[in-house]
């Protein structure tokens, strides 16, 4: 368990409750810009008022005071070994490429193109102001504008598709680039302690799930501007001619040098003066002989009809009810159809991007991946599964093994997400919320599963009874419908980092004979609340050497953390609601009852231990109902 999800649940349960955020200086230092993202503060965007670029001071200023620009520092760190100077010595620059930020394509600045590249500010400096640059001093607001972390190099016709706004408007096509500006962009955010929007925060978790090794880079080579270029290392360029304007005056080119070539040219003779001749004795003229008329001329073969050019095809057009294959080996899909057609086709190490927008319906995931090469199913928080009715159905059924649903929303339906007989699927950073009973619900021997750092609220709108936030396994009672008859083993299932709020009834179910599995780190507000089929608990225990460790929270009905023995579930060595440790839980107000109360068997022994680091900070004494150990 890292270090951050520990931070997570408490910073998080902070600013639910009390309106509180963890500063950017926190004591631990995240690790990968995803931790980051999870403690950026959340905030709406305040008014535009007063807004100008001119607040942010002049533009590229030489905040370092090495005698160059920001704007050439910047292009001379992107350009790298590609960079061209002014002159030997001068710190312009005037050419080089580089890949685009935003496009991960080559983009070259020359004479010839000017604006070919820009270097743009990462985070939009009117999004920056509306996030809390408003109340910065002007020397902060100059310093953020020129700091190199803010500002990278990027193509011209990316910049204008982005018109300055933010990552849930617009965000690069590639996952590749979108993972490198979501990550640039929370570096900003913790860096100056900026807020995010709950959506944009929300896409940000969302897009770095599909990069979790994304670093948090502050400083050092790739982001700070390197020294100012010296003799030895600069290059000077021939500047070109300048480029023809369009619409300005058109300088015509020289005409090309023909050699001559010699021409003959005749020269007209004087005529022969001719002799005299002797006058002949005339003859009788004979009869003259009628000439033929000469035939008619042919009449000329008409002129050839010219033959048109061939008329290509229009280009296809990607028909919006199929999956659409990305260059990283993706599908983006948009509709229903298409996600249906994507689910079925899906093979080991498939990636399903689902765009924003609305899925209704249900949907089935039954095809397998393995362990090293899951079925992805991801999207943000805009991408929301609809279920049509609160009183039947799920809303996504996972059955194939090793799926990874990544960052989407699930609303509806009578349940919302089902995994059933399935091995080693993983749900993380989705929301759940809106459903008539269960928000998730591992069933049927779905073993070595996990929902991690989701958001599972407003369950059980149909029966409360059924409304939990999270279900493991199933009653003894559904043993014949679920798992032929046999213990439902979905053990080892994974509950950690989670918010859940507001189920009706417990936030976290464990079922009977289920084992092995963890409950961490998770923060509980107002869940377990109805009390109707003893809904009354966070979490319910009835299964065997479960983990509960690191859990805060408020508002119940009862207790915070059960442990309840069900002998229709009971085993030799395997006892339903025994062999559990519960520790270094919290609760911070609304639970009448104890921290944890555990249900002992008859004899009044049990063999669940409840640590004594399991506290509470309002005021009550009453952390269990056994001895702490």
């Amino acid at each position: 368990m890292s270090a951050s999800r520990r931070l997570l649940v408490p910073a998080l349960l902070g600013a639910l409750v009390v309106g509180g955020a963890p500063p950017a200086s926190a004591a631990s230092t995240p690790y990968t810009a995803r931790d980051a993202a999870k403690h950026l503060r959340v905030g709406a965007y305040a008014a535009g008022t007063g807004f100008s670029a001119a607040r942010f001071g002049r533009a590229w200023q030489d905040v370092d005071r090495n005698g160059c620009s920001t704007r050439d520092d910047v292009l001379r760190r992107d350009f790298g070994r590609t960079v061209r100077f002014r002159r030997t010595g001068s710190c312009v620059v005037v050419a080089g490429s580089a890949a685009s930020f935003y496009s991960g394509r080559k983009v070259a600045l020359s004479a010839a193109h000017p604006a070919a590249v820009v270097v743009e500010h990462v985070v939009p400096l009117e999004q920056a102001w509306r996030s809390g640059a408003r109340s910065w001093s002007p020397a902060k607001r100059a310093a953020f504008a020129n700091d190199p972390l803010e500002l990278a190099t990027a193509d011209a016709a990316s910049v204008r598709a982005r018109r300055g706004r933010d990552l849930t408007s617009w965000r690069p096509a590639s996952r590749t680039r979108a993972c490198a500006l979501a990550g640039r962009e929370t570096a900003v955010l913790w860096k100056y302690g900026l807020s995010a929007t709950a959506k944009e925060k929300a896409l940000l978790l969302s897009l770095l799930s599909s990069c979790p090794r994304q670093s948090l880079v502050l400083a050092g080579p790739g982001v700070d501007a390197p020294a100012r270029p010296g003799m030895a290392t600069s290059t000077p360029v021939q500047q070109p001619a300048p480029p023809v304007v369009p619409g300005g005056p058109v300088v015509p080119s020289p005409a090309p040098t023909v050699p001559a070539v010699p021409t003959t040219v005749p020269v007209p003779q004087p005529a022969p003066v001719p002799a005299p001749t002797p006058t002949p004795t005339p003859a009788p003229a004979p009869a003259p002989t009628p000439t033929p008329e000469p035939a008619p001329p042919a009449d000329p073969a008409p002129p050839s009809e010219p033959v048109p050019p061939p008329v290509p095809d229009p280009p296809a057009q990607p028909d919006p009810d199929s999956p659409v294959p990305q260059p990283d080996g993706s599908v983006l899909v948009s509709t229903v159809k298409a996600l249906r057609t994507a689910l079925a086709a899906a093979v080991p190490g498939s990636v399903i991007d689902l765009a924003d927008g609305t899925y209704a319906g249900s949907f089935d995931a039954k095809a397998d991946g393995t362990a090293d090469a899951p079925i992805t199913l991801l999207g943000g928080r805009g991408a929301v599964l609809v279920g049509t009715s609160l009183r039947s159905g799920s809303v996504l059924t996972v059955t194939g093994d090793h799926w990874h649903v990544v960052g989407l929303s699930v609303t509806g339906g009578q349940k919302g997400v089902l995994v059933d007989g399935s091995q080693g699927t993983v749900l993380e950073d989705v929301e759940v919320s809106g459903s008539g009973n269960e928000g998730v619900h591992f069933r049927g021997g779905s073993a070595d599963g996990a929902v991690l750092d989701s958001y599972v609220h407003d369950t059980g709108l149909q029966e409360k009874k059924f409304g939990e936030g999270v279900y493991v396994g199933s009653a003894v009672t559904n043993w014949g419908k679920y798992s032929h008859g046999l213990p439902d083993r979905s053990d080892r299932v994974r509950v950690e980092g989670n918010l859940i709020a507001r189920t009706q009834a417990e936030g976290v179910d464990i079922k009977e004979r289920t084992t092995g599995g963890t409950v961490a780190h998770n923060a509980f507000l107002d869940a377990g609340t109805s009390d109707e089929n003893s809904a009354d608990s966070w979490v319910d225990v009835k299964g065997y050497a479960w983990s509960i460790t690191d859990n805060s929270g408020s508002g119940t009905f009862a207790d915070a953390l059960q442990s309840h023995r069900v002998l229709g579930g009971d085993a030799p060595g395997e006892p339903s609601g025994e062999g559990n440790v519960f520790s270094r839980n919290t609760v911070s107000g609304g639970v009448p009852g104890y921290v944890v109360r555990i249900e002992k068997g008859a004899n009044g022994v049990t063999t669940n231990r409840v640590t004594c680091d399991n506290t509470r900070t309002d005021g009550s004494a009453e952390i269990s109902n056994v001895a702490c150990g």
